[in-house]
Order: structure tokens, then C-alpha cells, then sequence
């Protein structure tokens, strides 16, 4: 297990702590003091004044499961008891109270401990807040769950939750280099969160490799099934106007991971796909803003004025649609759920392959990156996965895998072979 100075694995946390390798209070010591150290850089998490304490008194009184003592970091749009949601916005918390859900439950049932609330984009839309890339504080980590993507990156937890409307997950953890997963939309429920688009609105895990996915979503997910390794799938590459929204440093190195790919066995398979990306686009972001609109507009009459601007917009916009917005929305994300599932299934393929984002995270803390490459999967509402894939500029960047619905399961069981291929490349 790597230090308590560094970057820490999943499982082998869990494995350590239930021992007593790893004594609890020294490793919430280690925890905290890393927070200590490193958070006036990263600005990962809401601040919290008595949070080891607070982590002490969970850790006391956890319960026995397979995340026992391990603190996970909780997106700002999940509800947790006797914490506060704010969502990223200037809204006071009373008007956003809500119930626990799921997914928090369930976290702690397995033993789980409340990391704290990480920092979210207003809303879960476009207007970051203060966390920094710990790979390069003068970047963005991604958004809009960038406070859970960089308290994994920044070795404060193994484990964090964030959510993904369009690109929310995949791209921060991407730009932080560690693993985001986004299941199926429908694997759990959703509730006791924050929505922004619900048709749409799916969660995401972070971790630093692939093991700590699978065993995050054995926790998690609805009806979990163990599945047999996979050797040697069959990678359907989108070839076509998707493909060229990639910045151009990024994309010989795709071309290298993919021969590498081929060169421990995999077959690549160039499929002609998401030609009409620009549609797609629109699609999407309106049947969000249209449900948006529909979330918010209680709030936005009695407090617009404490929008940001990106919500502003986004709200403006969904007010200006009507139904056939959210429907037509709706029929296009059916219509290309079956259409990629076909492309796989006429050729025997196991998933899409694609590069994870258009490339490494931008300079500076006002934007949060392009959310392309990520978008039609969560369109299709389809299980996706980021794995790290090397550096360009120096920075992480990582390719995406995409599989068929509810085969949460093995898409990740190819998501460990292929992270096995490249780092043994």
C-alpha cells in the first residue's frame, strides 16, 4: 500500500484498515494532515472547521462492510445529514435542504465515512469554483465535479462521488489522471441530490484505478454481478467528426495507445460513428436546459439574482423551450443508445474506445474544459469509464471506454485489461 504521504488505492486501504495493518486513527491523522497541507493549494473541499473530529466520532461508529473506515469525498449536490448542500451557488442552504439518498446511505452502510462535501460548479453547470488541478494548480481540474476529482488526485481520499449531466465526471478525472466511472443511468437511484436535468443526470465515481471502481460499484449500483476477466476484446473505434473535435497534440498519442492496445491483443475495429455530433450537441443541452428551467424555477424567481451568469443563461434558455424540447431530447438519446449498441453488437465488439477528453486540462480556473468526448455517451445514458493514458504537455490525459446498457459489469472488467495493456506497454 502506497504511503499515507501519497496517493492511496482502494482496496488495499480497505484491506489495511479491516486488518489493523493501518490503525484507524493514524490513518485519519494522515488523512487530515495531508488536507492540511495541501488544501489552501487545491481547494478540494468545503472548508470545515472540526472535520477530524467529526471523522474520529464516524469512524467510532461505523459500521462493518467492505468501505469500513475509508472517507469518501461527497459532491456538494448530495444531501448528507447534518451537512449542508449548497450546490456551488449563492443560495442560503435552507431553500436547498433536502433527505439523504441513496447512494450516501448506501456508502455508509458499507462503513463509509463522510470525507466532507467537495467543491461543485454552480448547479453542476459551467461556473467553476476555486479547486485547482493538483497536477498544476494554474489549471483546471475539470468540472463540474472538480472537488471530487482532485481530492482522489490529491491523495486526501481513495474514493469520491460526483454526478454527470454532460461531461462532469469523466473529464475532471481525466484532467486529474485517476479513473472516473459514470454506470448506466438507472443502476441506482438518484435521489437525495441536487437535480439538473433528471432524465439525464447520472452518477459518477472516482478512484485511483480500476479495482477501486469495481469495488465502489459492488457498493453502490443495483443487482452488482461478478463477471469473468476479459481477454483480448474487441475495441470499436467512432471514426468521423467525433473524433476530430481532438486537439491535435492528443491525437497521435491516441494512434500509440491504440497500437498498443492491438499489441497486447486487443482487436481495433474503425467504425464510422457520431457523424452528426453538431445535432447531437444541440439536442442535449437543450432538453437539459429545458429540464433545468423546470428544476429551478421556484429558486430563480425568488433568487436569480443571486445566479451566476452561465446559470443565468442556462435557466433563460430552458425557459424559452416547451415539451417537444425534453421529447425530442429524449427520442435522439433512444435513437443513439441504439445505434451504438448495434455498431457494437453487428461487429462483435465490446466497447468504444476514444480519446477520455479533446486534450490535457486547459490553463487557467475560469473554464472547465471541453465536454465533447464525453457528451454523446451520456446523451445515450450508456455506463462510460476514464483510464489514465500517459501525459501530453505534461499534463494526464486518458482514453474512455463505452459499453452497452446495464453492462456496467463487463465494460469495467475490459476497463482492467486495458488498463493493464497500457501500463505494461
Amino acid at each position: 500500500m502506497e504511503s499515507l504521504t501519497g496517493p492511496a488505492l482502494l482496496a488495499p486501504t480497505v484491506e489495511a484498515l479491516r486488518s489493523e495493518m493501518l490503525p484507524a486513527d493514524a490513518y485519519l491523522d494522515g488523512v487530515c494532515s495531508r488536507i492540511d497541507a495541501i488544501e489552501p493549494t487545491v481547494h478540494a473541499l468545503l472548508p470545515e472547521d472540526n472535520r477530524r473530529e467529526r471523522l474520529g466520532e464516524e469512524m467510532a461508529a461505523a459500521a462493518d462492510g467492505p468501505l469500513t473506515g475509508v472517507p469518501v469525498g461527497i459532491k456538494d449536490v448530495f444531501h448528507v445529514t447534518d451537512m449542508e448542500t449548497l450546490a456551488g451557488s449563492r443560495l442560503d442552504a435552507v431553500f436547498l435542504a433536502g433527505p439523504q439518498g441513496t447512494v450516501v446511505n448506501r456508502l455508509r452502510d458499507a462503513g463509509a465515512l463522510v470525507l466532507g462535501k467537495t467543491v461543485t460548479c454552480e448547479f453542476a453547470f459551467a461556473e467553476p469554483g476555486p479547486t485547482a488541478n493538483p497536477h498544476d494548480p494554474t489549471r483546471t481540474p475539470g468540472g463540474s465535479s472538480s472537488g471530487s476529482a482532485a481530492a482522489v488526485a490529491a491523495g486526501y481520499t481513495p474514493l469520491a462521488i460526483g454526478t454527470q449531466t454532460i461531461d462532469s465526471t469523466l473529464t475532471p478525472a481525466t484532467y486529474c489522471g485517476i479513473v472516473g466511472f459514470k454506470p448506466t443511468r438507472g443502476r441506482v437511484e438518484l435521489d437525495g441530490v441536487i437535480p439538473f436535468s433528471p432524465a439525464m443526470d447520472q452518477l459518477g465515481l472516482f478512484t485511483q484505478d480500476i479495482a477501486g471502481a469495481v469495488l465502489a460499484s459492488s457498493v453502490v449500483l443495483d443487482e452488482w454481478r461478478s463477471v469473468e476477466p476479459v481477454n483480448s476484446p474487441t475495441l470499436a473505434v467512432p471514426v468521423g467528426r467525433y473524433l476530430q473535435r481532438v486537439e491535435e497534440p492528443s491525437r497521435e498519442p491516441f494512434d500509440i495507445q491504440l497500437h498498443d492496445l492491438s499489441a497486447a491483443g486487443a482487436t481495433i475495429a474503425r467504425i464510422p460513428a457520431l457523424d452528426d455530433f453538431e445535432e447531437l450537441y444541440r439536442t442535449h443541452y437543450n432538453l437539459i436546459a429545458y429540464q433545468f428551467a423546470q428544476v429551478h424555477q421556484r429558486w430563480y424567481d425568488a433568487f436569480g439574482f443571486r445566479y451566476g451568469e452561465a446559470a443565468k443563461g442556462l435557466y433563460r434558455k430552458g425557459a424559452a423551450l416547451d415539451q417537444t424540447a425534453f421529447q425530442r431530447g429524449l427520442e435522439s438519446a433512444a435513437q443513439l443508445r441504439a445505434d451504438l449498441e448495434g455498431a457494437l453488437e453487428s461487429t462483435g465488439a465490446d466497447a468504444w474506445v476514444s480519446p477520455a477528453t479533446t486534450g490535457p486540462a486547459p490553463r487557467g480556473l475560469g473554464s472547465i474544459g471541453d465536454p465533447a468526448m464525453g457528451l454523446p455517451w451520456t446523451h445515450a445514458r450508456l455506463p462510460t469509464i476514464s483510464i489514465p493514458a500517459g501525459t501530453v504537455s505534461g499534463m494526464p490525459v486518458g482514453v474512455q471506454l463505452a459499453g452497452p446498457e446495464a453492462a456496467d459489469e463487463e465494460l469495467l472488467a475490459v476497463a482492467q485489461w486495458v488498463e493493464i495493456a497500457l501500463s505494461t506497454a
